[in-house]
């Protein structure tokens, strides 16, 4: 097997996480623990078949539904990911139903296989940021070592539970109109820098 060389220029501006456009709560409940979750989403075979129930309010779920370790994702959104042959994930099938049993057919767990090194806040560009209570300092970007990156299309900073993907797979995501997800350039990211109760993985604009 023969792998592309990693770049060791990278404009992060055409890298781009991706997170859910729809709520900061998941409206599925798997039956995976969180930590159960992050181990199957960088590789790890699940400990049983993945199940869950939809709890969300509207009739049809999106194309994608945000897990607090990944998303799901549906037929349409792995043709188009199959369809350009991104590379860095693999899928993983799961059962979800509605909240009278009826399945919801057709949806897999994203695995993360692409990494790069961890986000390295020297890198950012310090703020000030208005929050709701007020201005603090923030982090600008989200930046890491530039020859760590795998150059996989799909991929995440060692120890963050975020997913970033290429410039490609978001145009082609965005022009499909996939439902659920948003993009935003890695340079256009804010952190607080203040210590964050939900642990160093989660990202706050």
């Amino acid at each position: 097997m023969v792998f592309p060389p990693r770049p060791t220029v990278v404009d992060f501006s055409k890298l781009y996480l991706m997170e859910s456009s729809t709520t900061s709560k998941s409206p599925v409940e798997l039956n995976l623990t969180t930590d159960e979750a992050i181990a199957v989403r960088v590789g790890r075979p699940p400990p049983n078949p993945i199940k869950g129930r939809w709890t969300g309010g509207s009739r049809k779920p999106n194309d994608a539904i945000w897990m607090p370790a990944s998303f799901l994702i549906n037929e349409r959104f792995r043709r188009i990911l199959e369809g350009i042959s991104a590379t860095g994930y693999a899928v993983v099938p799961c059962e979800i139903t509605s909240r009278k049993g009826e399945p919801f057919g057709g949806y897999s767990f994203l695995q993360v296989l692409g990494k790069c090194a961890p986000i390295d806040d020297t890198k950012s560009i310090l703020v000030e940021k208005e929050y709701p209570a007020g201005r603090f300092p923030a982090y600008k970007g989200l930046f890491f070592e530039e020859g760590s990156w795998d150059s996989s299309d799909i991929f995440s900073p060692l120890g963050f539970t975020m997913t970033v993907v290429t410039e490609r797979v978001a145009q082609i995501l965005k022009s499909e109109k996939i439902r659920g997800v948003e993009f935003v350039p890695l340079t256009e990211i804010y952190r607080s820098t203040l210590p964050n109760p939900h642990g160093p993985n989660v990202v706050r604009h």
